[in-house]
């Protein structure tokens, strides 16, 4: 409610001007922190929670340690928000280094869930999760370090640059590796294995690694990456290269999870 309705003001301040600061990063950072910590973030990790230890044959992990991991996320968003829209660069601070260990805590919990795909075949959701592993410790070391003033970057250039490589890596990996899972999870319960239980079907080893699929997923993780640099560093012509980088995998992704489905459906036998 608050991420849209704050995106809602945005919109009509765009038409009708009446709030001058909400066209710079007050109005900005706000939306960025509701929606992304506030919406994305905590959605996917409290999906990651319950669906991980089910897909990956990993070990559960109680509600208290996601309770935890979610208190911090929202505490930083309050705390971040706060900062944006009085430029409170101590309070910004507070909550990048609360943002920060509550990653590390879930970075935790996310190398045991993966544990359980040790010595399997490849599967491309499993190396999806790994780079959201990595880029999660990334992420938090940076926050720290910029938490404790060791970095010398502008903080809102680092800020912008954590948004992308959240929403165009972090997210964006999250929703496409566990297609990869999910969507031949569907198609092979529903129309070739019905009587396999639900919970049989999504710890099948490698239910779908094409080769066509390695490509995409290294072109997004390095468009990703490139991008957030080139936003930090504010240059534009590495900007393009990660824009390119990422429409290449984006490219690729539609066409394994759109028409390939498509063409294999409309030519088998019924």
């Amino acid at each position: 409610v608050l991420t849209v309705s704050w995106g809602l003001l945005m919109g009509i301040n765009w038409h009708y001007r009446f709030w001058p600061s909400l066209f710079t990063y007050a109005g900005v950072g706000t939306h960025a922190g509701l929606g992304l910590i506030g919406w994305f973030v905590q959605l996917v990790i409290s999906e990651s929670y319950y669906l991980l230890p089910r897909f990956m044959n990993g070990k559960e992990i109680g509600d208290g340690r996601l309770r935890v991991v979610l208190a911090m996320l929202n505490t930083a968003v309050v705390a971040l928000v706060v900062a944006a829209l009085w430029n409170l660069g101590v309070l910004a601070r507070i909550g990048t280094a609360v943002l920060s260990i509550a990653g590390a805590i879930y970075a935790t919990d996310l190398w045991r869930f993966l544990q359980g795909t040790r010595g399997e075949r490849p599967d491309l959701t499993t190396q999806h999760w790994w780079a959201i592993w990595g880029l999660t410790n990334g992420l938090s070391v940076i926050g720290l370090a910029w938490a404790a003033g060791l970095l010398a970057v502008e903080g809102r250039h680092l800020g912008a640059g954590a948004g992308v490589l959240v929403l165009l890596g972090w997210v964006t990996l999250a929703i496409m590796g566990q297609l990869y899972k999910v969507t031949p999870f569907l198609m092979w319960h529903y129309r070739y294995a019905k009587a396999m239980t639900l919970l049989e079907i999504p710890r099948l080893p490698a239910p779908y690694y094409p080769r066509e699929g390695i490509p995409p997923f290294y072109l997004n993780v390095a468009g990703s990456l490139t991008l957030a640099v080139a936003v930090v560093l504010q240059r534009p012509g590495l900007g393009v290269v990660g824009g390119l980088l990422l429409l290449a995998g984006g490219v690729g992704f539609w066409y394994l999870m759109a028409v390939s489905w498509i063409r294999a459906a409309a030519f088998t036998p019924r």
